[in-house]
């Protein structure tokens, strides 16, 4: 969440209305089910510090 945080503290600064992230990288010793509840459960978390400031993030589609 700090790179989260950091990355907001940027986007206001420079008055940027979004930014791209992605989800991380794809790990074949773990769950494919698992790896999407937490990406899905991160981006969630992340959702919030963005709400007071207003930088919308856009989620980098990555194979």
């Amino acid at each position: 969440m700090t790179d989260m945080r950091n990355a907001i503290n940027v986007a206001s600064r420079v008055n940027a209305r979004w930014f791209t992230i992605d989800v991380g990288d794809y790990e074949r010793s773990v769950e494919t089910a698992y790896q999407t509840a937490t990406a899905t459960d991160n981006l969630k978390r992340a959702a919030g510090p963005c709400e007071p400031t207003g930088p919308t993030f856009v989620l980098e589609p990555l194979n």
